[in-house]
Order: structure tokens, then sequence, then C-alpha cells
């Protein structure tokens, strides 16, 4: 008997089935086994197919047959099961199976254990339906981890899974390498689409060239997998139709797409995906009506950059270490499956559209909250919202507010969480949000004059402002603050240096040409900086008008056709002040155009913690302060957003002691328009910002 049974294996199976009906709970399944026997003599066998569900284990098939001597048999294994679940990316339902064959003596021979979750794909007007919905592809390119320890890809894969649901990722594309196996195991289990490129490619002269037996290899190996959802053929390979329709005949129930020209291809599937990165000015809604949009594939899932210049060479979502990259929030944003937008705003009447949840978004809790300067002041929760995919809902939030506050700024937050928690995430997890500014206009207070006063020293070299507290120096020669002491306390360790940007080259001016000091009616000092820059045409303006009470209006003008030039400025200040707050773009690193994916709000971090550290966009004000509170306030003038960039700086002392400084970048994310500082005239871009004293 166990010589018999070495001779028996069952080399491959598949397993094929078919909805009987429109729920996708009643099937047909027929399952190819091809069996080879090495035996001298003919063999008489049964195959069973057993299914396990919850414990629950049931012959739901079986068949006999009679093995020749060393030869492969193939036989199908048909069965009715009703009360099926069916496997989809949210709910990945897969049942346990296993193929025995026996002898006439009901002994087992050998048998086959696998994992299989029935999930049907059709092709309707373009879109991919997956068990009769629609679901759009929202995914990343992936190039899977080469582990060799199998325990430890498991967990690393998890990780990925987890990282990828969390951002509103549900397909990967891949490519068969070493160990792939692992992988969509984890796919299959946890839920995630695949789409797999079978070809094994090769480069030769700008074309991919292809092994057909090892594309068929690969297709057989992975046909079983239910998260495998669609072949995917590289535009640059030049595929022949008897290719295709070879791996039509080997697999008939997944699409094919083929990135390059079809043209002669019968049947195909005109499935189409779009690769680039939305830029913040699309819309999606407005790309998807010119032609259906089944998938979206926005960035590698991996950030990869240039070991040399370290510039970012491909986008991604996480960096090598799984920390994320500040595009995840951006692809979360993108891959939302809700739609948001305000009919009247004031009123709040807002239309909410589901753009790719089958479950009609009811699996979801919503609700809203008002904030003022980044505090929630109000909030609620919205109901009933069950609206069928591609359809859109009016909804109305009575958020009514008494008393505006004077440049208070009120946002409105609408979120979609999860209503349980999962191995993924938790009850509550924010998966889509859409945030807006309530243009609300509060009565200008009429400006009281200070009681403080102020008196100047306009010396040969400098020009010093000297309040109750505070001494205010400011560089005649080199046009820069030179200090910042309030109390007898210096705030600047160096001065702070005007620097101009030209692309990704930091200038700073070289000459001032003049200086003119003036006084105001409200107590200020004006201090009229001309600087010049050899490398920019035109003269750069620095005005520093500084208050009774200390405080220090910078604007910078310039005047330039060059699109790329802005104008900031870089102060180094003591390294007790590294508590980092601000109200603006958050909590996660953002740019100019790298920031829609992120909330305004009010954020908070301590600058020795080096991972949070980074640039921050669309900022109304940041401060830098003391464990007491106490520091300097940076603030945006006239809703010139600013962009704010503190690190720590290590450096030594001549003594070879440590310094852990802060260096602070400020500068603006918009140039003013001409009209708020009467530059129209002129064609000057404004920049402009503020600095004061906290305690």
């Amino acid at each position: 008997m166990k010589e018999l049974d070495k001779a028996i294996k069952i080399d491959r199976y598949y397993v094929n089935s078919k909805a009987l009906n429109e729920t996708y709970d009643q099937i047909y399944m027929y399952t190819d086994v091809l069996i080879t026997y090495m035996g001298s003599r003919i063999q008489p066998v049964k195959i069973e197919l057993w299914m396990t569900d919850n414990e629950d284990e049931n012959l739901v098939a079986d068949i006999r047959c009679v093995l020749t001597a060393k030869n492969r048999s193939k036989v199908t294994l048909e069965s009715e099961i009703d009360g099926i679940r069916t496997w989809t990316v949210d709910l990945p339902k897969c049942y346990s199976f296993k193929i025995v064959v026996k002898n006439e003596k009901d002994e087992e021979l050998c048998q086959k254990k696998f994992e299989h979750g029935f999930r049907f794909i059709e092709i309707n007007n373009n879109m991919i339906n997956i068990n009769g919905k629609q679901v759009t592809l929202n995914g990343v390119i992936y190039n899977n981890r080469e582990q060799y320890d199998i325990e430890d890809m498991q967990r690393k894969y998890i990780e990925d899974i987890s990282i990828m649901k969390s951002n509103n990722i549900n397909t990967v594309i891949t490519y068969d390498y070493n160990n792939a196996e692992v992988f969509y195991d984890m796919c299959n289990k946890y839920g995630l689409y695949v789409i797999n490129k079978p070809i094994t490619e090769q480069e030769h002269e700008e074309e991919l060239l292809f092994d057909e037996e090892e594309t068929k290899n690969v297709i057989k190996k992975y046909i079983n997998y239910s998260c495998v959802i669609v072949w995917n053929i590289d535009s640059r390979v030049n595929v022949p139709i008897n290719l295709y329709k070879k791996i039509m005949i080997l697999d008939n129930t997944r699409p094919i797409y083929y990135e390059g020209n079809a043209t002669g291809l019968k049947n195909y599937n005109p499935v189409t995906f779009t690769y680039n990165f939305i830029k913040e000015d699309e819309v999606i809604d407005d790309v998807s009506k010119g032609h259906p949009i089944a998938g979206r594939f926005l960035c590698d899932y991996i950030m990869i950059r240039d070991e040399e210049t370290e510039e970012v060479t491909q986008k991604g979502v996480v960096y090598n270490d799984r920390h994320l990259t500040p595009y995840a929030s951006e692809l979360k944003k993108k891959y939302e499956m809700i739609n948001i937008y305000p009919k009247d705003i004031i009123k709040g009447i807002f239309s909410i559209k589901n753009c790719g949840d089958a479950s009609a978004l009811k699996d979801y809790d919503f609700s809203w909250e008002i904030l003022e300067d980044g505090i929630v002041i109000k909030s609620g929760r919205l109901t009933d919202i069950d609206i069928p995919i591609h359809k859109r809902k009016e909804i109305y939030i009575d958020y009514n507010i008494q008393d505006i506050l004077e440049n208070a700024w009120y946002h409105i937050n609408i979120n979609m969480s999860t209503k349980e928690e999962s191995w993924w995430a938790e009850k509550g997890y924010n998966v889509a949000w859409a945030q807006y500014r309530i243009p609300y206009k509060a009565p200008k207070k009429r400006k009281i004059k200070s009681s403080n006063e102020a008196r100047l020293r306009d010396r040969k070299l400098k020009v010093e402002v000297i309040g109750n507290n505070f001494e205010i120096i400011v560089d005649k020669l080199k046009g820069n603050i030179r200090s910042i002491e309030f109390d007898r306390q210096e705030y600047v360790l160096s001065p702070v240096k005007v620097y101009i940007e030209n692309g990704f080259n930091r200038l700073e001016m070289s000459k001032v040409k003049d200086v003119k000091v003036t006084s105001t009616t409200e107590g200020s000092y004006e201090i009229d900086i001309i600087g010049k820059c050899p490398q920019i045409k035109g003269n750069i303006k620095t005005t520093y008008i500084i208050e009774p009470d200390g405080r220090i209006n910078i604007i910078n003008k310039i005047r330039s056709s060059n699109k790329f030039i802005k104008i900031g400025m870089m102060l180094e200040i003591p390294a007790e002040y590294n508590d980092f707050s601000w109200f603006g773009k958050g909590p996660n690193d953002t740019y100019p155009d790298i920031n829609s994916g992120t909330k305004v709000g009010l954020y908070y971090y301590n600058l020795n913690n080096s991972i949070k550290s980074g640039n921050k966009s669309d900022v109304r004000w940041a401060a830098l302060t003391d464990s007491d509170g106490e520091g300097l306030l940076f603030e945006s003038c006239k809703d010139i957003l600013l962009n704010i960039y503190p690190r720590v700086h290590n450096s030594y002392s001549i003594n070879q002691e440590e310094n852990n400084n802060i260096i602070l970048d400020v500068s603006c994310t918009s140039k003013a328009k001409y009209n708020i500082f009467d530059t129209s005239s002129t064609g000057e871009d404004v920049y402009a910002f503020s600095i004061k004293r906290v305690i």
C-alpha cells in the first residue's frame, strides 16, 4: 500500500464555478483534477471533494475512475452548492476544501488541501463587476518582498495589506517572483484584489519578449487564487492573437487587460485604467465622464529615491521602513468612495455622491463638526445616508452660529467612519472626509491705538527700535534682523536672513542699495530695505513694520516674470523653544502641491520627535515655545498662508559642545494678489507675515 501511495500524486487542480441565481449564493462548482499515476498496472480509484465550513465537513462531489499505468489522468468533480457567501475585499470569505483519492477498499491513497473563495467577474459598460456589483479598483504598483522565512513574510505582508486598506487601496498590480504564493495567500485571506502580469519578460532592443510556456505556467500557478481578478499584459509586449487566445483557453473567468494596441483581438475586454498621479486641480468625476475608469493606479507602494541625489524618482505610499510618505494622505483622499461638495455652505446644504461602494454606504457612520480656529465648537451625526452607487443625495446640517468672532476661521468637517472594529482599523476610523471653510464675516472692531510707545535710534550701521520690554535691531548693511530681544532674552541666535528661491536654488541678497526709516501715526516704525540679488533681475524690497508692542510685520516685494521665484526667511532660535504648534494643514508633512489629503486643524508636536518633523503648508499661524509656553509666534498676513519648516540643527561650538538649536524656514504658500497691498500699478508679488512674542 505504501508503494502505491507513492505512485499516486495530485499534480494540479483548477476550481471553476458559475452562479445559479442573482444573489450569488447558489453556485455550480466544477473542479478539474490532474492525477499522475506511476504504477505498473491499472488502478481503480474514487476521488472525493470535501468542503469544510465552521468545522462542518461535507462531501460535495465524488467520482470513480481507473488510473492507467504510468499516465496522467484528468477528472472533473461537479456539484451544486447552496448558501454560499461570496469573496470580496471587504469580506474575504474562503472555504476549506480537500481532494482525496481512495482505493476500492475506501482507503486513502493521497490528498490535497486548499482554500478557495467564490467570486464572479463580469465586464459591464467597460467597468468591472464582482459578484454583480460594480467596483472601482483603487490601486498601487507593488514590488513584493523577497524574503525566505515564511512566517516573517506573512507578518510583513499583513502589515502592507493593513496599510493599504487604511489608505483606501483595494488593488495591487504585481509580478510573479520567488515565494509569491505567500503574498497571494495573504491577499486571499485578508482581502486585496491582485492584477497579475503573467508574461515572463526580457528586455530586447526596447521591446519585451515573452516565453509562451512560462506564461502558461504562471497562469496555472495563480489561477485558483480568488484575489487575482485580471491578467495584465505590458504594452511593450507585441502580443500575437494566438497568445491572447491561449490565455483565454487557460482561463476564461478573468478579463485580460492589454496596455498596447488591441486591434484584432476578438472578445477583448476594454477596461480602462489610469496610471498617472491625478493633479490637485483635476476632479475624478469629470475624468470619469469622458470614459468609465475601471481602475486607478496612481503611484507605487514604496517610494523610490535616487540614492545619490535623494530625489524622488517614483512617488509612493510608504518609505522602505513603512512610515507613510506625504503622498499617502493624497492617495487616500483620491481613493475615497464618496464625494461631498457644498451647495450652500452658509445654509448648511451639501451634496453627497456614492462614488464606489456597492453597499450604499450603510456600513459606515457619518458625522459633522464645526471648528473655530481649529477647536470643535459644535458637532452632530448624519442619519439615513443610504445612497446607491453613482447616485447623489442632498443633506442639510443645522450649524447656525450666533456669535462670530472677529478674524476667527470657521471650518466644517464631514466624516465617514467605520461602524465596527476590524483587523486593520479600530471602530470610528476615518475612511473619508470633506472640509470646507465657512466664509463668515464678522464686523470689524475699531482699532484702538496702543498705549505703548517705542523709540527709534537710527544709527549709521543699524536701526534700533526700543519698547517697554523689547529691543529689535535691523542691520543696514545686510538688510536683515540682527536681534529680537524681549525682557533681555535673545530669541534669535543669528541674523534673520531673507532668501530668494529660484526653483531648487536658494539665493541671498548680496547688496543693500537703500534704507529708508519712517514713523506712522499708530506709533509704529517702518524700515524699508531695497536689496539686490545678482541672479535676479529687479530689486527686492523688504519692509519691517515694528509696532509699539514689539510685533514685527515683514513684507517682501519682488517684481519678476519668473513664476518659480519666491521669497522666504530663515531663523535660528534657542533649543529650548522646541514645542511646535500650528493652525493649518496637518498633521502629516505637507507641501503647497501635496496637501489636499490633509485637514486644516490645530496640531502640536515636540521637535525632538524627528519622525514627525517636516514641512507644513497652508499655515495660518505657528508657534515655537518652551515648556512654559513662552516663545515666538509666526502669523500669516491678510490670508497669505505660510509654509513653515522647523527642524533641530546639530552644531558644535569651539569647545566641541553640541548645540541643538532650532532652524526655522518661513515662506508664503502663494503670493498676494496685487490689490491687497496696492501694487497693481507696479506688478510686484507680495509675501508677508509677522513675528511676535507669546507668553
